[in-house]
């Protein structure tokens, strides 16, 4: 049943919380303890809103604001996504990969206007918008809905997304994502890998609960092959295919020979981080079929 459980899990994360009527979600992770990136979704769409402020919340209960200007809603060449990442080398990776998704037609040029009519319309549009941003942070940072604090470096306890309406800010905090400064999420969950020998390849299985996947924000897992020059990612996109037999999460490398091969799986994450590689060792058996067709030989 592919993708069904990353999907239900993402689902989780994107409207938990909503049944009490809570339109907006914040959410964000740090891989290092000093970088924090921040994403949020919205149920519905209000036509007062104008863009967006992240604040930090010192321990002296001050909110901070972390954009030098407010976020604004919308995708063209011409924005300015120093708003979102200072980061040079970043910057130029973004101004790069959004040239090319607007040049492939992945993306379509928006102005904020059009963009937010579009969003107040269509209430599906956020839905499939969410999902997107789910998969690749980076459309989130495009289109005015996520920004990278690297900056963190005074005592923060909190972050608060702010509506600006009309070109004005609200006074409270329309959705909070608590951190503290120095703290790591959790991208190395315990993965129990095993696998099965097949004629033309090898069956990697393992399990990771649904709830660790909606604490983790995993968006799927990736898959390394270690060979004299180190490793291998062997998966195009992260695997998010679940096999129901099994029990667990299955991927199929039919450029397996003979030999021994170390694996690992890595938690693949809403926020384009990635976790630890944790080595597996697949001892490569004789295969059932040969062992018979050897007996049949000697015969």
């Amino acid at each position: 049943m592919k993708n069904l459980i990353l999907i239900t899990a993402l689902t989780m994360v994107f409207y938990t919380g909503w049944a009490n009527k809570i339109e907006v979600k914040l959410i964000g992770e740090s891989h290092d303890g000093k970088t924090v990136k921040l994403m949020w979704f919205m149920k519905k769409w209000d036509k007062s809103i104008t863009g967006f402020n992240i604040k930090r919340k010192t321990q002296d209960n001050e909110w901070v604001t972390i954009n030098n200007e407010t976020i604004i809603p919308g995708v063209s060449k011409d924005k300015d996504l120093q708003v979102v990442e200072n980061s040079t080398v970043e910057l130029l990776r973004l101004k790069n990969k959004l040239n090319e998704l607007l040049d492939n037609g992945t993306l379509k040029p928006s102005d904020s206007k059009t963009f937010c009519d579009c969003l107040a319309n269509n209430n599906d549009t956020l839905k499939v918008m969410s999902r997107a941003f789910g998969q690749d942070f980076d459309l989130a940072l495009l289109s005015g809905f996520g920004i990278i604090d690297r900056n963190a470096t005074e005592e923060t306890e909190q972050y608060g997304l702010f509506l600006v309406r009309n070109n004005e800010e609200d006074k409270l905090a329309s959705a909070t994502f608590d951190w503290s400064t120095g703290e790591k999420s959790n991208l190395n969950p315990t993965i129990k890998i095993t696998a099965v020998n097949a004629e033309t390849g090898v069956q990697l299985i393992w399990k990771l609960p649904a709830e660790a996947i909606k604490k983790i924000h995993a968006k799927g897992f990736n898959i390394y092959k270690k060979d004299s020059n180190g490793w291998v990612k062997v998966n195009d996109s992260p695997v998010t295919e679940f096999d129901n037999v099994m029990n667990g999460y299955t991927f199929f490398d039919n450029s397996v020979n003979k030999e021994d091969v170390t694996y690992a799986v890595t938690v693949a994450t809403m926020f384009n981080n990635e976790g630890n590689k944790n080595e597996y060792l697949v001892v490569n058996k004789k295969i059932i079929s040969d062992d018979i067709a050897r007996l049949t030989n000697n015969k």
